[in-house]
């Protein structure tokens, strides 16, 4: 699945859909960072679309949970769409994940 989505990138440099391919890839592959890192270049070679940003978003949370990176995520998807129901979407789930975590988490002494 990576080699056949890096070569269709190298067939249309300018599409970022094998992007996303190479991203599910090599979550799969449990290789977050790699997969973060191709989300990203989507989002550098397309500034104006947030679906990248949605993206990152999802596997920041989803498969990270790490509700701060998706919530950094979320916001960079809401500049470029301020009315995405999945953004939207998104921000509340990493809300109710943190408001959770901080409810569960040990008072200091």
């Amino acid at each position: 699945a990576l080699r056949a989505a890096a070569d269709a990138r190298d067939l249309d440099s300018r599409s970022v859909e094998p992007l996303y391919a190479v991203a599910l890839a090599l979550t799969d592959l449990d290789r977050q960072q790699a997969a973060l890192a191709a989300l990203r270049r989507a989002a550098a070679d397309r500034p104006r679309d947030p679906e990248p940003w949605l993206q990152i978003a999802a596997l920041e949370l989803d498969r990270r949970g790490a509700p701060e990176g998706a919530l950094s995520a979320v916001d960079q998807a809401l500049r470029r769409d301020p009315h995405s129901r999945r953004a939207i979407a998104l921000r509340d789930r990493a809300t109710q994940l943190m408001l959770h975590r901080q409810a569960v988490a040990p008072a200091a002494p």
